[in-house]
């Protein structure tokens, strides 16, 4: 993985802003979702970012950035849930989504602000980010192994046929 630079810009004396080039990383990352570039990847990248950042009670987003990030996810929402195919993981899916929601919601809140109205909820909406997450980096991992055995059997394939021009006797 490579290294994660932890950029802020000051935003009040308690708190200070998600950086811009954080804020556009996560933009980024869910646009590819809804082009459907490499759904559990970015899903993956996208929530191990909010994870870190809305987690960590130091930041926060402006009115602005929040609207932007939901709107986002919005628009990634159906690729996200294509991601799951049987009901149950449907159900798990709409979920963790729905509490990201509300994660992304609590991130716009000044730190302090979170500290005191802290709840169990805020922790549980954090353990769904980290759900969805996890399951999205394990569909990522999973199409890459498939990946990896298509490019074999192709390899495989190709050094069996023979040549063009080349006679069988």
């Amino acid at each position: 993985m490579y290294p994660r630079f932890h950029l802020v810009m000051p935003f009040s004396r308690s708190s200070v802003c998600v950086s811009n080039v954080i804020w556009r990383r996560m933009l980024r990352d869910l646009g590819h979702v809804a082009n459907g570039v490499n759904v559990a990847h970015n899903v993956t990248n996208f929530l191990d970012i909010l994870q870190e950042h809305a987690g960590n009670g130091k930041t926060k987003i402006s009115a602005n950035q929040k609207a932007e990030l939901l709107s986002a996810l919005s628009a990634a929402n159906s690729n996200i849930l294509a991601l799951f195919y049987d009901e149950y993981s449907a159900i798990f899916a709409r979920l963790t989504l729905e509490r990201t929601v509300s994660a992304i919601q609590n991130w716009a809140n000044d730190p302090s602000k979170r500290k005191e109205n802290s709840s169990e909820i805020d922790m549980d909406n954090r353990a769904y980010v980290i759900c969805l997450r996890n399951a999205c980096h394990n569909i990522s991992l999973i199409e890459e192994i498939g990946n990896r055995a298509q490019h074999r059997r192709t390899s495989t394939i190709n050094s069996l046929l023979i040549p063009q021009g080349s006679s069988l006797n």
